[in-house]
């Protein structure tokens, strides 16, 4: 039987955090400075802050460098202000004087910059620190390679400033930090670790009717089983080999179904390659969705392919594997960045090697072969990111930092 639905951040009040009411963040300014509004992780768990806070009486701010993107109206729904096209040019010239302009119009007490290695973020960084009391943090996602820095010339005064402007750098994994601090040698003064988290209220398991009913209809041969991929179509998430595994499959059985969420610069090329492995009629290409929670819900196997491009730039703590997990979905997945730390290996899904359609395809079909095995891996799945990945607690986190410095 699946896990029964936690609350969700929309269904928890100011009363549930440690924070007590006397010191929260009622009348306080803070500032999310980030490149846009896209989706993707990083921009995803932004906005999942902001919106914690703002229940909680912070008054919030985006200032978005580039175009906001399509999760500016959920910031709009949650009456949190949006000012974008801070950078009007690629270089970075003039962000400085209207990233001033925002702070004199809208004094904010707290700065959040959303990754920190841009040139026009790190202008941004130092008009804000001219203003007196203002706390300033950073979060970190990437998970770069050594060679994007490997330049000393150009690493170590970014460092630097870096070290001089935030009151805390912060890392989304362990794992992560020790790869900036052992492979690259980069060192911050001030660091904390917050793991990034998913609303469990929001992603939640089917219902056992509707796996009941699925299960019948699948068995009479009416419904196929489906395994899907979300993410964006650029090189390293490697749809290529997603879609060479599904070939892989479908040369055995007709019964399955693959699923393409997202949209991006390949999607030609991607939809050429399948029409090239002839498996065009078991594949869906769906585009940027709204709907991810259903989606994944209607999903038996989440596959994520990403590889690490070239020089070894990789994934870091990707959020839809915690989201797959908190819908009771196992995963299949490359071992790269710190994927390891969310899919457990023969516990909530499989790791793979990257660029291993073969492996990727044994794996998949291994989940698809045997129903008890998807229940229990995804009923794993799902415990693992309530106790781990809570975004209520990653919030609450947060909140604490921001409020205390600590």
């Amino acid at each position: 039987m699946r896990s029964k639905p936690e609350k969700g951040l929309d269904e928890v009040g100011p009363e549930a955090s440690p924070v007590t009411d006397e010191v929260a963040g009622r009348g306080r300014r803070i500032c999310f400075a980030i490149e846009t509004l896209e989706m993707g992780g990083a921009e995803n768990h932004a906005v999942t802050l902001a919106e914690y806070l703002a229940r909680r009486g912070w008054q919030v701010v985006f200032a978005v460098m580039r175009r906001a993107g399509m999760l500016a109206q959920r910031c709009r729904d949650a009456r949190i202000e949006v000012r974008d096209r801070l950078m009007p040019g690629r270089r970075g010239l003039g962000v400085g004087k209207r990233f001033g302009r925002l702070a004199a119009e809208w004094p904010f007490d707290t700065l959040f910059v959303i990754e920190c290695f841009y040139l026009n973020a790190l202008i941004a960084y130092w008009v804000t620190k001219r203003r007196p009391g203002t706390r300033a943090y950073a979060i970190i996602h990437n998970w770069p390679s050594r060679r994007q820095f490997s330049h000393p010339l150009l690493l170590r005064p970014r460092v630097a400033l870096m070290n001089r402007v935030f009151d805390r750098t912060i890392f989304i994994s362990e794992r992560q930090r020790r790869h900036y601090e052992q492979v690259l040698g980069i060192h911050f003064a001030q660091t904390n670790v917050i793991a990034s988290g998913v609303d469990v209220g929001r992603f939640v398991p089917a219902t056992p009717a509707s796996d009941e009913d699925k299960k019948s209809k699948s068995e009479a041969g009416q419904v196929p089983l489906r395994v899907g991929i979300v993410a964006s179509l650029q090189p390293r998430k490697g749809h290529d080999y997603f879609l060479r595994a599904a070939a892989e499959i479908l040369r055995h059985r007709r019964d399955v179904e693959f699923l393409v969420i997202g949209d991006g610069p390949r999607r030609d090329e991607l939809r050429h390659l399948a029409r090239n492995l002839n498996i065009e009629p078991n594949i869906e290409f769906l585009g940027l969705r709204g709907d991810v929670p259903d989606l994944l819900r209607s999903l038996d196997v989440l596959v994520l392919a990403s590889h690490e491009a070239t020089g070894g730039h990789a994934e870091t703590l990707p959020l839809v594997l915690m989201e797959a997990g908190a819908t009771a979905l196992p995963a299949v997945a490359t071992n790269v960045g710190a994927v390891s730390e969310i899919v457990i290996e023969g516990q909530t899904g499989f790791l793979v090697p990257q660029r291993d359609f073969k492996a990727l395809a044994e794996k998949i079909e291994r989940l698809l072969s045997d129903p008890r095995l998807r229940e229990r891996m995804g009923r794993l799945a799902r415990e693992r990111v309530v106790r781990e990945f809570n975004a209520l607690s990653m919030c609450r986190r947060f909140e604490q930092l921001f409020l205390t410095g600590q």
